[in-house]
């Protein structure tokens, strides 16, 4: 695994990979199914002849510019653990920044209704029902399969049963009040 590793990381950084040691680490663990300290633990283990093949296509799609969360499958934000596919955006880390800032404005002494518009993975509103105990959530979607893999991100975060997920183009299918708005809608360009 170590030449294998060194070799990437080289490939990486020649394709401008900014880090190109993490990617290369956390790229190979994902294929073989361990996380990066298996890697460390195992530097000599060879990999099977499936292995390398399955390897060389998750790096020349990295290299081809794929970012690494959708290579994965998952990103981690704001301490808890997310799915991502194409059907969402990446969240970013301003993100984050915002969600800090909804936080400190919600009230804590009682129960609120938060609403999070354009949910996409569903990063905002399952934070909001895991970091505000007292908050009922609605996270609302125009697209079905982002709301899936929202719902899918509830349930592995143990808030399924404290959000509605509410398909509506902004505030569509929206009416009741809430105490607490939060969207950070995506920075995406018309063609």
């Amino acid at each position: 695994m170590r030449e294998i590793l060194n070799w990437t990381r080289g490939y990486f950084k020649n394709a401008g990979i900014v880090q190109p040691r993490l990617e290369a680490e956390t790229l190979l663990a994902h294929t073989l199914g361990f996380d990066r300290l298996h890697l460390y633990l195992n530097p000599d283990k060879p990999l099977t002849a499936e292995e390398r093949t399955r390897f060389r296509k998750i790096i020349k799609q990295r290299r081809d510019g794929i970012p690494l969360q959708y290579l994965i499958g998952e990103v981690s934000f704001f301490g808890l653990r997310f799915r991502v596919s194409k059907e969402v955006l990446i969240p970013r880390p301003e993100t984050e920044q915002l969600l800090e800032q909804a936080l400190r404005l919600a009230p804590r002494n009682r129960e609120i209704a938060c609403l999070d518009l354009g949910t996409g993975s569903g990063v905002i509103a399952i934070c909001l029902a895991r970091f505000l105990p007292r908050a009922t959530v609605t996270a609302a979607d125009l697209s079905t399969e982002a709301l899936d893999l929202a719902r899918e991100n509830a349930e592995l975060n143990g808030v399924l049963d404290r959000i509605t997920f509410l398909e509506s183009d902004w505030f569509e299918h929206i009416s009741n009040a809430f105490d607490l708005i939060v969207s950070n809608p995506p920075y995406i360009e018309e063609k």
